[in-house]
């Protein structure tokens, strides 16, 4: 659509896209996003699309087998029957575990025996028991979800961020990419890159750029440069981000806020 309200920036009449799409409701609003300067892209969910093969989602159906009960006294599922007669067999054996640290790997083995000497039904209970029966506890305590180890492995790049509305969700990994991406119901999804991380062009940027690097007093950000996504075909080159690290002090420590911001085609 063409020959809207004139553009203060580009002194150009404004123009929009128009996008319908297989939707559940008759008829839905779904997003606007400005993808360049006074250009629009507007998406509106229409269920009568979905009837048409081409734009009818793809939903995988699990089957469900029901079978008519053996023994009606026990409701008990017959799978959770041979579980259970399983574990008794091995309550009086021991067991050998595999487990993983880091990079080596290693077997511990655990007994399993009836608790003794511990506590009785059959034994009335103390009111005032002595503290010298009281164990100190091994069991480390449970970490907050603030706890410093998940922010430093997210700087790792072992953790990312999920962030967006409407149609175009996003994906932060640090030090890695940044991805543009929609899910569809059947669990496929479409996906744009928009900047993969490399240290030497992100340096190159700063020092065409000098008033991106980081100053210890007054600014309250860093910024990262990401280079080589997708090819984009309105601007003829590929896409790059600015990812802007910023210090929040509102909200609760956990918090984190996403967003992202098109100033020009494509970056």
């Amino acid at each position: 659509m063409y020959d809207g309200t004139s553009c203060d920036l580009n002194k150009l009449p404004r123009q929009s896209r128009i996008r319908f799409i297989c939707y559940e409701s008759q008829l839905k609003f779904i997003s606007v996003q400005e993808t360049s300067t006074c250009e629009y892209e507007v998406i509106i969910g229409f269920s009568s699309l979905c009837q048409h093969p081409y734009f009818k989602p793809k939903e995988n159906f699990l089957p469900i087998q029901c079978h008519p009960a053996v023994h009606k006294d026990d409701p008990k599922p017959q799978a959770l029957l041979a579980l259970e007669d399983e574990n008794k067999q091995w309550m009086n054996k021991n067991v050998k575990l595999d487990f993983f640290f880091g990079k080596q790997s290693g077997s511990v083995e655990l007994v399993i025996k009836p608790v003794e000497d511990e506590f009785h039904p059959s034994q009335p209970l103390e009111k005032n028991p002595r503290p010298d029966l009281w164990k100190p506890s091994r069991r480390e305590p449970i970490r907050p979800l603030t706890d410093p180890d998940i922010a430093e492995r997210f700087l790792m790049g072992e953790y990312c961020l999920y962030g967006g509305s409407g149609w175009w969700r996003y994906e932060f990994c640090y030090g890695k990419s940044v991805t543009q991406y929609h899910e569809e119901k059947g669990g496929a999804r479409v996906e744009i890159i928009l900047g993969n991380f490399d240290i030497d062009k992100h340096l190159n940027w700063i020092t065409t750029h000098p008033g991106k690097k980081p100053r210890k007093v007054g600014r309250k950000f860093v910024s990262h440069f990401y280079t080589d996504g997708d090819f984009c075909e309105d601007s003829g080159t590929k896409r790059h981000v600015e990812v802007k690290l910023k210090c929040k002090k509102t909200g609760s420590s956990s918090s984190v806020t996403i967003y992202l911001l098109e100033p020009a085609t494509c970056e």
